[in-house]
């Protein structure tokens, strides 16, 4: 059971991330949009890692399915290399 959890958590985790990937606003000043584009999965988290650790979760409210939020990196200058995880 716990690997079928983490299956889906992968699996949500690539459709919210591969629409992200086109997303006309992803990465433009370090703005990108988070988006549900599940029909039942509801996103309860969003973190990422820099390789310093996981962050706190970057959602204020959960996002259900077909939802978008909107997120912006703080770093000022530069590209940054980010782990993501969903739940």
């Amino acid at each position: 059971m716990h690997y079928l959890k983490i299956i889906f958590s992968a699996l949500v985790a690539c459709l919210v991330l591969s629409t992200a990937a086109l997303s006309q606003s992803t990465g433009s000043k370090g703005v990108f949009t988070i988006h549900n584009n599940t029909k039942n999965n509801i996103v309860t988290g969003f973190y990422t890692n820099d390789g310093k650790g996981w962050s706190e979760n970057w959602l204020s409210e959960q996002l259900k399915p077909k939802e978008t939020a909107d997120a912006k990196f703080s770093a000022q200058t530069g590209s940054c290399e980010q782990k993501l995880q969903i739940g």
